[in-house]
């Protein structure tokens, strides 16, 4: 489990997924965001897209 420390920082959710999946391929990982937090990261998808195999 990956958590930014229980500080409620808004955008923290997809990069830090992101980064544990190319960290560590082979492990399911699940982000739970909200509505504001997915808009406010949305661009780091295509980032998530490069890394598909």
């Amino acid at each position: 489990m990956i958590t930014s420390g229980g500080l409620g920082t808004m955008g923290y959710g997809l990069p830090a997924a992101i980064g544990a999946k190319v960290a560590r391929p082979e492990a399911l990982v699940i982000d739970i965001n909200g509505d504001a937090s997915f808009a406010m990261t949305l661009t780091e998808l295509p980032t998530a897209a490069q890394f598909i195999e």
